[in-house]
């Protein structure tokens, strides 16, 4: 996420970034006017779905106005991938183990941990229930 060229060449207007300048992770060189940072570490016991709704709230938004946003975190595979798969849930009506095929498809090392995927279960459960 540190080349603005990229982003642009990407038209990625709206990024979701966890842990901007928290728990010792770089910040990025260049980010877009909209974004939306979460100081959420990537531990099982982390309150994930604390944010969730603000996350959806924020990409539902971003994707009405350009259509195009970039979730982020360290490494892509848990923090984000985690929201991503929640998005999905939530967007396609999907279960959890659903909704992480098909981010898989797209990105192959998506892999929450086992306290977000608990929580993304949990948030299944009630959106069923």
């Amino acid at each position: 996420m540190s080349s603005k060229r990229t982003l642009i060449f990407l038209l990625v207007e709206s990024v979701f970034v966890f842990g901007l300048d928290a728990f010792g992770e770089p910040r990025p060189k260049y980010i877009p006017p909209t974004y939306l940072n979460i100081n959420i570490s990537d531990e099982p016991e982390a309150p994930l779905s604390n944010h969730l709704q603000k996350c959806f709230d924020f990409i539902d938004k971003a994707r009405q106005a350009n259509g195009r946003v970039l979730v982020h975190c360290v490494a892509g595979v848990s923090r984000s991938g985690a929201v991503v798969v929640g998005y999905s849930m939530k967007e396609q009506g999907l279960s959890y183990e659903r909704a992480l095929a098909f981010v898989r498809k797209s990105r192959s090392s998506v892999c929450p941990n086992e306290g977000f995927k608990a929580q993304l279960e949990n948030f299944d459960f009630q959106r069923q229930n």
